[in-house]
């Protein structure tokens, strides 16, 4: 018999329900695994069952293993997951595609099936925000086998110093799990002659080098009038947004590589003897056109996406995000607080105002 606590048989009960509902996904690339997360999911008392895990279409033999021994991680994963689609929208929101539909099946068989830059940058988004999840749950000490990591000096005179986030747990879960699908024996033999899987493990190493990159060092000082007598230091991750924000520069500089079949390795097609880094975004195709819907893989094209029309160096300019085909102008009305006053003591009053402006909506 398992001694549980009432909270952990809560979360496994909840971990449950997921499963159960997660077999509604289908089958499809790589990254089909990542559906999950957007399933409509409700609490639901189920019993106790880790076996659900061997039904859950789209994921493979290796993260079905995982889920089976680690069934409390499985919604620090989904909270990755939906981390990652929810950074994609803000980076990508100026791009002529925008990561809206980076939850359909659609798009996860056939958009993000292609090697592209825009696919290098979901890989690299996804395999990051899963460290950055699970790291969050190891320190709100959510799951069992981990926990924050012990600095160097334990304790300050009577002062127990802070420890670091076990960031080393979350990079090792990110590898095991992100990449099983592009590690598989079947993902192998698919791509054995392309090499796209290993296009998207050194995307995911890319992302989880950016975790690493981002780190941030927290200090805080003990002692007479708060000097620094006495100072404890530990590690934390940066917020998601930064690391993101990383991740978008190295997708404006992605690399365009060929596979080296002999070395079974890959190199920049362009100036093949530099070497390529370890933080570099790299892909094998150039993007298809988002210019026009493409439902069959997934592309929602740019009509009705609304742009800037005075603002020319922008993506999201009206004269490169409708992709030449002219913009339609709309009177937009918006009412908002305006004039707020404050009186004593305590309450604020504001009027309503209305706004009117222009609003541009690509054709």
């Amino acid at each position: 018999m398992l001694n549980l606590t009432m909270e952990m048989a809560k979360k496994i009960i909840f971990v449950g329900g997921i499963l159960l509902a997660l077999q509604a996904c289908g089958t499809g690339g790589s990254l089909l695994w990542t559906k999950f997360a957007s399933v409509g999911l409700n609490q639901v008392p189920v019993e106790v069952n880790t076996t659900v895990c061997a039904h859950i279409t789209g994921f493979v033999s290796e993260q079905r293993r995982i889920c089976e021994s680690k069934p409390l991680v499985v919604p620090s994963i989904r909270k990755g997951v939906l981390l990652a689609m929810e950074e994609c929208k803000k980076q990508l929101s100026k791009e002529r595609w925008d990561c809206s539909t980076m939850t359909e099946a659609t798009a996860l068989k056939g958009l993000l099936a292609i090697p592209s830059k825009e696919t290098a940058f979901v890989y690299a988004l996804t395999s990051a925000a899963v460290v950055h999840a699970v790291t969050k749950s190891c320190t709100a000490g959510d799951l069992p086998d981990c926990a924050c990591k012990k600095s160097k000096n334990k304790y300050y005179g009577k002062i127990k110093a802070r420890c670091d986030e076990n960031i080393q747990y979350g990079i090792l879960f990110s590898q095991l799990f992100v990449d099983a699908p592009d590690q598989d024996k079947q993902a192998r033999l698919k791509f054995r002659r392309s090499g796209q899987n290993l296009v998207n493990l050194h995307n995911s190493r890319a992302g989880r080098q950016a975790v690493l990159t981002s780190i941030k060092t927290r200090c805080r000082c003990y002692g007479v009038s708060h000097g620094c007598a006495v100072r404890s230091c530990w590690k934390v991750l940066a917020k998601f947004e930064e690391i993101g924000h990383l991740l978008k520069k190295s997708y404006e500089n992605s690399v365009e590589v060929m596979f080296a079949k002999r070395k079974r390795k890959l190199k920049r097609k362009a100036n093949r003897k530099i070497r390529l880094e370890q933080s570099e975004l790299v892909y094998m195709k150039r993007s298809p056109n988002y210019c026009r819907s493409n439902p069959r893989i997934g592309i929602s094209g740019t009509s009705g996406r609304v742009c800037q029309r005075d603002s020319e160096d922008s993506m999201n300019s009206c004269a490169l995000l409708c992709c030449g085909h002219g913009y339609n102008t709309q009177i937009a009305r918006e009412k908002k607080l305006c004039n707020c006053r404050f009186h004593w003591c305590c309450r604020v009053e504001c009027d309503t105002c209305e706004d009117v402006y222009d609003r541009y909506t690509c054709k």
